[in-house]
């Protein structure tokens, strides 16, 4: 017979830890019951906190390839030559982007915030209508974890960046919580079936690819029909009504087209979807693995204390429902989808695929963790308390930081304009004659833009005559309509007026020296920092690149910038 005080010794470590599970399972509903009660307040702080921390991320990073493009079309002195400018292919974006820009530069200037701020509103609009659709049918507790959320995706990026994308999501946060009103409501419906047309309507005149935003609201749509069995015909009308705005980018999609085929830049694979999943997916495994860990963790204490009631914490005010409606979840799920929907688009249509175009699949990763995470109290604060953590731990990274990491390109990209003055002025005092040629095509429109009056009139990008798809035919259209200063060259007519010349290279583009090299030039190394160098390029004289018929052609491709 075996000894029952060994069952005691066994069963008392368990009891300790199922009581210490409940003492701070109370103390998490006081918590939660604070979060409840004062709930505009700490939304007010959260905004004044992003306002901040968005603002002064904005205000460092400088302005990089793709940002480029729409601060020169935005600097345009009308919205016409805007449209004109778009039509001849300076960009492929509806125009709204522009016009917001526009607008933002005429009132506050053409700084880095000004320029940037469509897409800092955009993105918190985002971010607060996410813990709109979450609270009403959840805790505020859950809300708040589905409005952080966002802020350790990739999406957060384009929350400071000067393109499309931060607008685009602001948009889908509108019409995310207009639909669940119109879908909720059963008088007054004119207001929310309004706002949800014009928000997806402008979403398409930001950009074309916004229409991946139509995929969850029909499949929500449907399942909602499907289960009330009747057609809501208003909401049917403001969706079809307002795809016809993607007509908008009909014309730029014929005048990409006729820039650069059918399918040859960024073409859709499998490879690319599985990629864009990843790179959507991976800043936020450490949150789903700790998730997990707690659920089962919980669950197992609770089990073996035979106390397995669930504790679903405080409903938000006016919540009339605990729990999405079987429509909400399809929404949400078929957020998870617009990636394969991306990915068809483009396979269909011979356009671009890029990870950026899929920022929505944050909206339903954020709202159902959000949910998941909120079913117990305890776990749910924990969930919060790291996404805190994770969102203190970046932004201090970034101040301690003079670059940041772009991360659809892994590219590298300055946060100190004063450290890039620095480097103007040390690429400068190693000679003070010889031209100074840009080596990589996405370093030099930055170069160009930020260059010193003094020294500016020696940079000229040197043409990649290898590839397809180089500085000059991107850039190309931006001369004509905007002025803007892209001096390239080819590299026989650098040799015609010279036979040496200083390289700037960053890391990236390094390969481009030993092709240098291997086309019988002689190179040293002027100059080596973190991140660049600077090179000493000499041909002989009796060069094939000094071949009149070789510079006489190089003259007749050459674009005057």
């Amino acid at each position: 017979m075996q000894n029952p005080a060994l069952f005691v010794v066994q069963d008392r470590p368990s009891g300790l830890i199922a009581d210490l599970l409940k003492r701070l399972e109370r103390a998490a509903l006081d918590i939660e019951l604070f979060l409840s009660r004062r709930r505009n307040l700490l939304l007010l702080l959260c905004t004044l906190s992003y306002a901040y921390v968005t603002c002064h991320r904005a205000s460092r990073k400088l302005f990089w390839f793709d940002e480029l493009f729409t601060v020169h079309i935005s600097g345009l002195p009308s919205p016409r030559l805007i449209w004109n400018a778009l039509i001849g292919g300076a960009d492929y974006n509806p125009p709204l982007l522009y016009m917001l820009t526009w607008l933002s530069q005429a009132l506050l200037g053409t700084g880095h915030v000004a320029t940037r701020l469509p897409a800092i509103v955009g993105f918190w609009v985002f971010c607060l209508c996410l813990f709109r659709f979450v609270a009403i049918r959840s805790t505020v507790l859950a809300g708040f974890i589905s409005l952080a959320f966002p802020l350790i995706t990739p999406a957060y990026w384009y929350a400071y960046e000067a393109r499309s994308h931060g607008a685009v999501l602001g948009f889908c946060g509108l019409a995310l919580i207009s639909w669940q009103a119109a879908a909720s409501k059963t008088r007054r419906r004119w207001g929310p079936t309004l706002v949800l047309f014009a928000s997806l309507a402008c979403a398409l005149a930001t950009h074309s690819y916004a229409f991946l935003l139509f995929v969850p609201f029909v499949a929500g749509e449907l399942v909602r029909s499907i289960v009330e069995r009747r057609i809501d015909w208003a909401v049917w009308a403001a969706l079809c009504v307002s795809g016809l705005a993607v007509m908008i980018s009909v014309p730029l999609l014929l005048s990409y087209r006729s820039h650069f085929g059918s399918g040859e830049l960024l073409p859709a694979s499998t490879i690319t979807l599985l990629r864009t999943y990843e790179w959507l997916l991976a800043p936020a495994t450490g949150l789903f693995v700790a998730l997990m860990t707690l659920i089962c963790a919980v669950h197992g204490v609770r089990r073996e204390s035979g106390a397995l009631q669930p504790q679903p914490g405080i409903a938000a005010h006016g919540s009339e429902t605990y729990g999405f409606e079987w429509s909400e979840s399809a929404v949400l799920v078929a957020f998870l989808t617009i990636p394969f929907f991306s990915f068809l688009s483009a396979r269909l249509l011979g356009a671009p695929m890029v990870g950026r175009y899929s920022l929505a699949v944050v909206a339903g990763l954020a709202c159902l963790i959000g949910m998941i995470a909120s079913k117990r109290t305890l776990i749910g604060l924990v969930i919060l308390f790291l996404l805190s953590i994770q969102v203190a731990g970046e932004f201090w990274s970034f101040v301690r930081e003079t670059t940041i990491i772009e991360p659809s390109s892994q590219y590298t990209l300055s946060t100190s304009i004063d450290a890039f003055t620095e480097r103007y002025r040390r690429i400068s005092s190693v000679d003070e004659k010889l031209p100074i040629v840009l080596l990589d095509a996405l370093d030099a429109p930055t170069f160009f833009y930020y260059a010193p009056p003094d020294i500016a009139p020696r940079f000229v990008y040197l043409k990649n005559e290898g590839t397809q798809f180089d500085l000059e035919s991107i850039y190309q259209p931006l001369v004509p309509c905007c002025k803007a200063s892209f001096p390239t060259s080819t590299l026989g007519q650098i040799l015609a007026s010279s036979n040496s010349f200083l390289a700037y290279s960053t890391a990236q583009a390094l390969r481009r020296i030993n092709e240098l090299t291997q086309s019988g030039a002689t190179v040293s190394v002027k100059l080596l920092a973190d991140g660049y160098g600077l090179f000493l390029v000499t041909y002989p004289s009796n060069s094939p690149r000094h071949d009149s018929d070789t510079v006489k052609n190089d003259q007749q491709s050459t674009v005057t910038r």
